[in-house]
């Protein structure tokens, strides 16, 4: 969970930064996609650290319900951000999606590492069958 915290970290970091350059609404629409998909990414990844540790078998169906919750929030945040008068006002739904990919991808990617990492530890201790 470590390397995922740090990529989520970073990517708000990196958000803000982009929001100061950017207009005002595409920066908000980064700040909030990049804030979406660490909420996302990291429920998932956690539930895959603590699935890795107690039953393995059920880990790939994580793994896949973590992608899939990821796509819908994308889908669901972009055409609300495109759609709604009030929020598309406020945040760019560009940025949100730009915000969403790069963020994702990066969490899911090192969340991944730290699962792997996780899942290797249990079977060495031996409390995974």
């Amino acid at each position: 969970m470590i390397k995922a915290t740090a990529a989520s970290l970073a990517g708000l970091g990196l958000a803000a930064l982009a929001g100061t350059a950017l207009e005002p609404a595409v920066g908000r629409g980064v700040l909030a996609g990049v804030l979406a998909a660490a909420c996302v990414g990291l429920t998932g990844i956690g539930l895959q650290g603590r699935l890795a540790r107690s039953a393995p078998e059920k880990l790939m169906g994580a793994s896949v319900l973590t992608f899939l919750v990821q796509l819908a929030v994308l889908l669901a945040g972009g055409l609300a951000c495109r759609y709604a008068p009030s929020l598309g006002s406020i945040v760019d739904w560009r940025g949100f999606l730009v915000g969403f990919a790069a963020s994702a991808f990066a969490i899911l990617v090192l969340g991944s590492l730290d699962v792997s990492v996780a899942l290797k530890k249990a079977l060495k201790k031996g409390s995974v069958p």
